[in-house]
């Protein structure tokens, strides 16, 4: 004879009852959530892009074609494209000359680093900070316009750039960080603005221009001071650590 124990069945019943509960509320918030998650990845075309905090614009945290000639987005679906994000095309071998439009407004750390067959960029003014190492290493870029409207050049954005041999910073830059063209061998003309609040340490150390200083000392910008004396054992890995600038 089978004898029913009542208080058990209802202990039962509850505990069952509750992980429903519990299962149905994983459901209703925890799935959503992982849903609202999962939707801030946009896949579209040879981009993947990332969607920000704002809720309203991306960066593009990938790029997966072959193009010899690219000119980022400006718009993926409602959103506004302003941010290259970091590491986004390191390492591409294909890209040779890179349009950057008017809706980007930071480049940053790494996301052109290694890009050894890039020739041509020009940087639209609306961007205001051009991160670390964003260019590093681009070992075949000979032309770079950098448009009025930039503001910071973070920490070695350009070392390791050989075949560069010019470059004219626009008045807007204030910051110009250290190593910034550090080992651009090639570098012979610069112009650069006095608006320069802050300058890091061995920016042209490498250069072509250093090399032509007869002077120990060259007062550049505001009155910025740099030693242009040859210094021994300066070396930069090919990666350096990735901050904002």
């Amino acid at each position: 004879m089978i004898v029913y124990n009542h208080k058990k069945t209802f202990v039962k019943r509850f505990v069952c009852g509750l992980l429903c509960l519990i299962t149905m509320l994983a459901v209703f918030i925890i799935f959503p959530t992982v849903q609202a998650q999962a939707a801030k990845i946009i896949d579209s075309g040879d981009f993947v892009f990332t969607l920000l905090e704002d809720g309203k614009s991306v960066e593009i945290t990938q790029y997966n074609g072959k193009s010899l000639y690219v000119s980022l987005p400006t718009m993926v679906d409602k959103y506004k494209v302003t941010q290259v994000g970091t590491a986004a095309f390191m390492m591409n071998k294909t890209v040779k000359e890179l349009e950057i439009p008017s809706s980007i407004e930071h480049i940053e750390c790494n996301a052109f680093a290694n890009c050894q067959s890039l020739k041509k960029v020009e940087i639209n003014g609306s961007v205001e900070t051009i991160g670390n190492c964003a260019f590093m290493n681009c070992t075949s870029l000979e032309t770079l316009v950098i448009y009025e409207g930039v503001m910071e050049i973070g920490e070695s954005a350009f070392s390791g750039c050989t075949l560069l041999r010019s470059i004219e910073l626009p008045n807007s830059v204030i910051t110009l960080d250290k190593y910034a063209f550090f080992n651009c061998s090639s570098l012979k003309n610069i112009s650069i603005p006095n608006t320069i609040h802050r300058m890091g340490g061995y920016v042209f150390e490498g250069t072509e221009w250093i090399r032509g200083q007869k002077d120990e000392y060259v007062t550049i910008a505001d009155g910025v001071l740099i030693k242009t004396m040859p210094l021994q054992g300066i070396t930069r890995s090919k990666r350096s650590s990735c901050r904002k600038a």
